[in-house]
């Protein structure tokens, strides 16, 4: 078992089933290998005994979007404690609207984490409905945003990002990326690569960047703004 106090943290958790539970404050938890469950709850509050198994204390309050306003940018850190396992020998699923991560034979439980970084492997990493800072790293990866203010990032690979239905950032990364940004107003951010960027319902901005890529805005909006080699209903 493993706790800290409020401030920025880093914890592994290494090998074995662990308990973490953190204080307030962005931190970073590391699963590695075992059953671990992974707590960003609120600091001054000790693990509690629930049939003699510890618990973590109250979670931290969920951010929602409107505390976080339409300050949203490529370059925000994140939005709150951060799952990472970037050394996963194994491809992450990841749910934090089910509270959960698999990579390959172990499973961890989620409380409180609004970020999560994924590996170096095909992982699939899903939002929920507070914002959320997806990062899926190298491999042929998945991301899904959730209902709120959030920012996905494929980085490299051949990613598929779907954002969800507010104002959201996706930075494709490099690699022949697919978006679909869903029905909120959301801006994309191509880089290397032939991406292919869908706007659907919403104002969107795409920009296509470096590489031959392909834009469309969608009809069923009216001011899109597409930036790339091939625009298709884009009105600016």
């Amino acid at each position: 078992m493993i706790v800290t106090g409020s401030g920025f943290d880093v914890v592994h958790a290494r090998s074995g089933n662990d308990l973490v539970c953190t204080g307030r404050g962005d931190d970073r938890l590391y699963g590695e290998s075992g059953d671990d469950r992974l707590n960003g709850g609120r600091d001054g509050k000790p693990p509690t005994r629930t049939r003699s198994r510890p618990t973590c204390s109250t979670a931290d309050v969920a951010t929602t979007a409107s505390t976080v306003g339409p300050g949203l940018s490529a370059n925000r850190p994140g939005f709150g404690d951060r799952a990472v396992y970037k050394d996963s020998p194994n491809p992450v699923q990841l749910s934090l609207t089910f509270d959960y991560a698999e990579t390959g034979p172990d499973t961890d439980r989620l409380a409180s984490i609004e970020d999560a970084t994924g590996s170096l492997h095909a992982d699939v990493l899903t939002g929920d409905v507070r914002p959320n800072d997806l990062d899926g790293l190298a491999g042929r990866d998945r991301l899904f945003g959730g209902d709120a203010l959030d920012r996905l990032h494929g980085d490299a690979g051949d990613d598929h990002l779907l954002s969800g239905d507010q104002y959201d950032i996706v930075l494709v990364g490099t690699g022949d990326d697919v978006v679909r940004s869903g029905t909120g107003p959301d801006e994309v951010y191509g880089e290397t690569g032939r991406d292919r960027m869908f706007g659907e319902a919403g104002n969107d901005r795409l920009y296509g960047e470096d590489g031959r890529d392909m834009a469309d805005g969608g009809q069923h909006a009216r001011f899109d703004y597409c930036r790339a080699e091939v625009v298709v209903n884009c009105e600016r």
